[in-house]
Formats: C-alpha cells, sequence, structure tokens
C-alpha cells in the first residue's frame, strides 16, 4: 500500500497509490493533518510527501511527520522533497536565479493560491531533525538525504526515512 499525500496530480490513477490532497480527484479529499480515519487502517509500506511539508507551519509539519510514522509498517517508506532553503539563500545572496531562489523561499505565488505559500523552510540537516523528533520509539532505522526526482532537482533535496 502506497500513499501520497498532498499530491497535486502527482500519482492520481497510479496503479497501488492512495492519495490525498485538498482538491478532487484525490481518493481522500481532506486537509492535513489529521490523517483520515480510513488511512489509519491500513499498514502503509509508502508514504511520499513531495514539496507539501513547506506548506506548514513547524508544529503542524511535526504532528503530520508523527502520524506518517505510526501509519508505516515495519520497514515502511516515508518520502520526502522540498526546497532547499539553504541553496535558495545562498542563490537570493548571490542574486543568481532571485526568481527561482524567492520560489523556493515563498512559494509559487503565480497560482494565487494561499494554499501555495510556503510557511517554513527546510534544509536536509534541519529536515533530518525534525523527522528524529516526530518519530516514536523505537524511531527511524535510517534517514537518507538525496537528490530530488520531481520538480527542480538543482534547488530540491530529497529525504528518505525507514522505519
Amino acid at each position: 500500500m502506497m500513499l501520497s499525500i498532498g499530491d497535486g496530480g502527482l500519482r492520481y490513477g497510479h496503479e497501488g497509490w492512495t492519495t490525498i490532497d485538498v482538491r478532487p480527484p484525490a481518493d481522500f479529499v481532506c486537509k492535513v493533518p489529521d490523517l483520515p480515519a480510513a488511512v489509519w487502517l491500513q499498514s502503509w509500506g509508502c508514504v511520499e510527501m513531495i514539496h507539501v511539508l513547506e506548506h506548514f507551519c513547524p508544529w503542524d509539519a511535526k504532528t503530520l511527520l508523527s502520524q506518517c510514522f505510526q501509519i508505516l509498517g515495519p520497514g515502511g517508506l516515508l518520502i520526502l522533497e522540498m526546497p532547499n532553503l539553504e541553496y535558495c539563500c545562498r542563490k537570493l545572496a548571490d542574486g543568481i536565479n532571485v526568481d527561482k531562489a524567492m520560489q523556493g523561499i515563498f512559494g509559487d505565488l503565480a497560482h494565487k493560491d494561499p494554499g501555495m505559500r510556503h510557511m517554513w523552510g527546510y534544509t536536509p540537516k534541519s529536515l533530518t531533525a525534525l523527522l528524529e523528533e516526530s518519530a516514536l520509539e523505537p524511531g527511524w532505522k535510517f534517514i537518507r538525504a538525496k537528490r530530488a526526482q520531481f520538480h527542480k532537482r538543482r534547488r530540491d533535496f530529497r529525504v528518505e526515512a525507514t522505519k
């Protein structure tokens, strides 16, 4: 069982994926946290949030990560991707790709949608720390930072955590 939170169309209709988003046609149309009751009834092998966590205040992000930890089965994989705040700040300070740097920090405001604003920013190090804070005993077995697979691969980063 694979769950994509804040899907935005990434996994809609893909075999084996269940989706959660604030807009249809997601399998569960709702705001998170909290995860829908039906999601808690499954043991998930993979949960992903691609460009999602930065749209939450830190306390809600921590709650959502804790809930992901709880619904993952043993050996389950959590996948997170988002802009690297450190990279964006460096580019902004250097005056390089300023528009892309601003978008990585503040979100894509071209949509004129408040839901596209970023509420917080992360680096691989700060996200790893938040993951460790959010896990319940015995915690995450492995947390690895990697190159992003979606959106802007140079600017963004990916963290995978195994339960």
